[in-house]
């Protein structure tokens, strides 16, 4: 899965600040029915965190595209993460790689929000998909497969 990185400066404060409190209220949601509602064991936290340095060292590697627009292009594991360990623990996995590459000068502090709802929506996608898919007779690789590119 790859998506278009913005930079810095692409929207306004008022865009930055609305995307900002958007993926704060979703991650608010993914952690409450983290506490409340399913309660992550040990082999959870691991695949996670195995799942989070995956993904940050995936996402900093850029793929160039020779359009004027575009600049590039960096690939991320986000559906990957989505299948492996669902949409709520998928959501601080993506909130954590963000801010990680924004401190580390991929990507500004203002995109943040933007970045990690677009991830999450990936992650959203990839597992559902994986799951609707498991009613028909196709192997794990299979399905993943299509969950990934859908």
């Amino acid at each position: 899965m790859a998506h278009i990185h913005l930079p810095e400066g692409a929207f306004t404060i008022f865009w930055a600040a609305s995307w900002w409190i958007i993926a704060i209220i979703l991650i608010a949601v993914c952690v409450f029915w983290l506490r409340k509602v399913k309660k992550i064991d040990n082999k959870t936290i691991t695949i996670a965190s195995l799942c989070t340095a995956a993904a940050f060292a995936i996402f900093q590697v850029e793929i160039p595209i020779p359009l004027p627009l575009i600049g590039g292009v960096h690939m991320n594991l986000t559906p990957l993460i989505g299948i492996l360990v669902g949409p709520a623990v998928g959501g601080v996995i993506v909130l954590i790689v963000n801010i990680f590459s924004a401190a580390i000068g991929h990507g500004g502090w203002g995109l943040v929000g933007a970045n990690v709802i677009i991830n999450m929506s990936e992650v959203l996608v990839g597992y559902f998909v994986y799951r609707a898919l498991r009613r028909l007779n196709l192997d794990t690789f299979s399905k993943a497969g299509i969950a990934t590119l859908l």
